[in-house]
Order: C-alpha cells, then structure tokens, then sequence
C-alpha cells in the first residue's frame, strides 16, 4: 500500500496540487520581545484530509491533522518555517514562509496577493497563546486567546527540545484572553521550551520559550 501510494505521487505531476488547492494565505509578524506570529495555511479539494507539519529551524515543531479548510499556527517566533501538506496518500507540498519583526503601521505580508486573512480568523480572535516574558527565568504569564462564546477545560503541556515532557496543568477559559502562570521545574526544564493548548476537540496552539537558569 505504501510502494503505491508513492507511485501515485510520482505520477500525480505536481504532487498533490491536482486535487487540492494548497497555499499559505497570511503571515502575520511577531514583535522583538514576544513569540506572537502567526502562519495560516488553506487546504482544500478532494485529495484529502489533510496534515500539516510545521518545522522551524531546529527541525519539527508540531503536527496537526485539518478538520477545516484553514489552519492557523500561532505563536510563532520571528524566523523562517516550512510547511508540509500532505494528503491521503502521503503526497506531500512543501510550504516556505518567514515571520518577520513586526514594524510598527505596517501591513502584515500576505503570501497570496489576492488572498485576504478569513473574517474568522481575525487578530486577538482566535485560539492562540502569547508568553511575557520571553526569554523568563523562573516562571512566565501565559495568555491564552479563546475563540469560542463557551467555557471549556485546555489542557497546557510544556515540552523540551528533547520532546521531555517537564510541566503539565489545565486551564478553564472563557471567551477572550485568560492568563496563566507557568513554572517549568525540575532537571529536564531550561533552554528552548515548546508550549502546547489542546482543546476538548484536539485543536492545538502552541509556541516556544527560552527558559534562562540562574
């Protein structure tokens, strides 16, 4: 089944791009003292469903499986990401975007000229997460941004660059911002640290920290 599926692949010419409409459709930038970029990708057509991974430049982030056709990944430091979109089969796309330091009156870049950010998906309204302070030393505040009008249970997991889990809690949010305090202990704690929020339904959002021992 596998040797098939990529025999598939190799005569589909461009991959997957014959069923499915694949494409970065915004970029939003992070400031110099905050992780609060975004990268939101479509995926569309028959050759689905979809996963997604994100890879930043120490290697993989996260994965995510789509339940829409629009994915946000936020939480996002300045730097470059790829984006790999596979379908069904194991076809895979291969996505580039950078998220840039937020200049200040400037336009968010859109990867797609002619492709708006969704109505549903605006700025402060959707499932993500910021930290102050970034880099931290002992604790942080973590904001969670809920987009949904009832209160449900997340549940936060802290991971090292090892994929070590080294702090776990839940967080009962309401519609808005919630804010959190999080303090990652013990030996397997310190250095780049990966934040990650599921929902009830298996949404994620996450982001990454610097954690600065004394």
């Amino acid at each position: 089944m596998k040797k098939t599926g990529l025999l598939l692949c190799f005569l589909l010419v461009g991959g997957i791009s014959l069923h499915a409409t694949i494409r970065i459709v915004a970029v939003t930038p992070a400031s110099s003292e905050y992780c609060e970029g975004s990268i939101t990708i479509e995926a569309t057509g028959s050759a689905g469903p979809f996963r997604i991974q994100l890879l930043g430049a120490g290697g993989f982030l996260e994965e995510r499986s789509l339940t829409g056709p629009i994915e946000t990944f936020s939480g996002l430091c300045t730097g470059a990401y790829t984006v790999l979109v596979y379908n069904a089969l194991g076809c895979a796309k291969t996505l580039f975007a950078t998220v840039a330091v937020e200049t200040p009156g400037a336009v968010a870049p859109v990867a797609a000229p002619n492709a708006a950010l969704p109505a549903s998906l605006p700025e402060g309204n959707r499932f993500s997460l910021r930290a102050r302070p970034n880099p931290f030393s002992a604790d942080f505040q973590l904001d969670v941004f809920w987009d949904r009008p009832e209160q449900e249970t997340l549940h936060i997991e802290v991971f090292n660059a090892l994929g070590q889990l080294v702090h776990t809690r839940s967080l009962d949010a309401v519609s808005g911002q919630n804010t959190v305090s999080i303090q990652p202990t013990g030996p397997n704690a310190g250095g780049l640290l990966h934040i990650r929020a599921r929902d009830a339904s298996g949404r994620k959002a996450g982001l990454r920290v610097v954690q600065v021992k004394e």
